[in-house]
């Protein structure tokens, strides 16, 4: 930022026309999300041809709040998630029951390339789907900083910087890119104070720590690579998945546990890291402090890095401004800084960390990325349903035999599912006994845990399929008390807000101006996604 009069500049609400400037949805995503990348920490030198990617607006689907020191592919990963993964789940499952038709009809093939294609649809989806959208569908218009405020001209880029305030009123929704930095930066705490300050124009906000994308990024991913191959290998083994026999049940599993051994210890590796990292998280929230917020100006002792000509302050300007929404005539020099933080606190934070579900990461998301590695193995049960049970069975028998290959494919399910929550489990104990330098050790070591109640599951469901008459509902007896127990699991478990009392002591009746906020997913056809939570301030 160029050096200006100090008594010149101030921050604003109200916008100029020319200053409203969008941008599509897909050119966010566009190069890996390269627009993501800054040029310089201070963002002295962004390319002036950026803001001709933007065009004329008069309001915004999304706000886009990130800081700019996190990596790029975390923000992409996230972003990807948020916006794409619903619809990749959603065409994968179609995917699946037109090729089970397909296959049940004969004019395709059982083979490994549909299956392939099928897991292969779900990921090309959740990487293009915004481009292929636009095909049909207007694009969301969201503001991000760089492409949105002009670099071309100095005193439009001044008077975007200054009206950052304006840009989130004519916002729809505020999607946070959450790291561990975010609330140490001064614009960014900015952006959540805008949108905290008016009680009486809620609006939703959506949160995505970047850490929880990339933690269901490769549980999704190494999911996938085992469905594929455990259902292949079954029905290689065996006239489908649901007829195998002890011997060939043996020879799966040991031959499975191989593939396991080679996925699980790099996934778990760096889910080690990540989650000692978002158990920091809590703790973040319970004890910011909008004082303690850094910005690049005051880092760097109000002087431009290149030229050494001095810069503003912005954290002045952003005090005086939460002076004016937070301030007292009457209260202590500080006062309004001190009820802001007691908004975060009391407001946000516990929602936000509601927001991840009871087991650090949001169920949605879990079912969208991880769970759905099992829909194209839909495809072989449609096939399988379609020859029907064998001719000594009828009537009510080929009801259960029916209900049985139904539920040899719901169990795959209840796997996926189970394999996320007993990880997580695993890697939330243990990441915070884990030393960095015996990551490796530890990733090796704990995939063993986490794989063993999976087994059990599995081998008790499958002994009982193999060890029954294909007319017996005895079978039902583990898929339900495994699947219940997924259920309570999920229902009562503590998950990330049990582990930590934010500061303050949020009361149980908070004080009116600061109630807490309710959880619930609010569908808003203006946008792409989903909001997590809605805030009542």
């Amino acid at each position: 930022m160029a050096a200006t009069p100090q008594g010149t500049r101030e921050l604003q609400t109200e916008l100029d026309p020319e200053l409203l400037r969008g941008v599509p949805l897909p050119v966010c995503l566009s190069g890996w999300a390269k627009h993501f990348v800054p040029p310089d920490p201070g963002m002295f030198n962004v390319d002036h041809g950026d803001y001709a990617l933007s065009r004329a607006t008069d309001s915004y689907d999304e706000f886009l709040s990130h800081d700019w020191a996190t990596p790029r592919l975390l923000k992409l990963v996230s972003m990807l998630i948020i916006y794409n993964s619903s619809a990749a789940a959603g065409f994968c499952l179609l995917a699946s029951v037109l090729c089970g038709v397909l296959q049940a009809s004969g004019v395709l093939p059982v083979d490994w390339w549909t299956l392939l294609l099928l897991h292969a649809s779900f990921w090309i989806v959740l990487l293009f789907w915004q481009r292929l959208r636009g095909i049909f569908l207007k694009p969301a218009t969201i503001f991000l900083d760089r492409l949105c405020i002009a670099q071309h001209d100095e005193e439009l880029k001044q008077k975007g910087i200054l009206g950052l305030a304006g840009f989130l009123d004519r916002s729809r929704q505020l999607t946070i890119l959450w790291s561990h930095r975010y609330f140490s930066r001064i614009w960014c705490t900015y952006e959540v104070a805008t949108f905290l300050r008016d009680a009486k124009k809620q609006k939703p906000i959506l949160v995505m720590p970047v850490k929880i994308a990339l933690i269901l990024f490769l549980f999704g991913l190494s999911e996938h690579i085992i469905m594929y191959w455990y259902v292949q290998a079954s029905s290689i083994m065996a006239r489908d998945v649901a007829d195998i026999d002890l011997g060939n049940l043996w020879t799966l599993f040991l031959t499975f546990a191989p593939i396991l051994a080679l996925t699980v210890p790099g996934v778990f590796y760096i889910a080690l890291g990540v989650m000692q990292e978002l158990q920091e998280l809590p703790q973040q929230l319970a004890n910011f402090s909008v004082q303690s917020a850094q910005c690049f100006c005051c880092s760097n002792d109000h002087k431009h890095p290149q030229t050494g000509e001095a810069i503003p302050c912005d954290r002045e300007l952003i005090f005086g401004m939460l002076k004016r929404w937070y301030g007292n005539p009457h209260g202590k020099a500080d006062e309004h800084l001190q009820l802001f933080d007691r908004q975060v606190k009391e407001g946000l934070a516990p929602t936000v960390m509601r927001s991840l579900g009871r087991g650090w990461l949001p169920l949605r998301y879990i079912l969208a990325m991880v769970c759905v590695s099992a829909v194209p193995s839909l495809s072989r049960t449609i096939a399988v349903l379609a020859v029907g049970p064998p001719q000594a069975l009828a009537g009510y028998s080929s009801l259960v035999w029916r209900l049985r290959v139904c539920m040899d494919y719901g169990m795959a399910c209840v796997l996926t599912f189970s394999w996320v929550q007993v990880g997580l489990y695993v890697l939330h104990y243990a990441g915070s006994r884990v030393k960095q330098q015996n990551r490796w050790f530890y990733a090796v070591v704990l995939w063993v845990p986490a794989c063993l109640p999976l087994s059990v599951e599995w081998f008790s469901f499958q002994l009982s399929m193999i060890h029954t008459a294909d007319d017996s509902l005895i079978p039902l007896i583990p898929f339900l008390t495994w699947t219940g127990l997924h259920i309570l699991l999920l229902r009562f478990s503590d998950g990330p807000a049990g582990h930590v009392q934010f500061a303050g002591a949020v009361p149980d009746k908070p004080e009116p101006l600061f109630q807490e906020a309710t959880l619930e997913v609010v569908v808003d056809e203006q946008s792409t996604s989903d909001s997590i939570s809605v805030f009542s301030t």
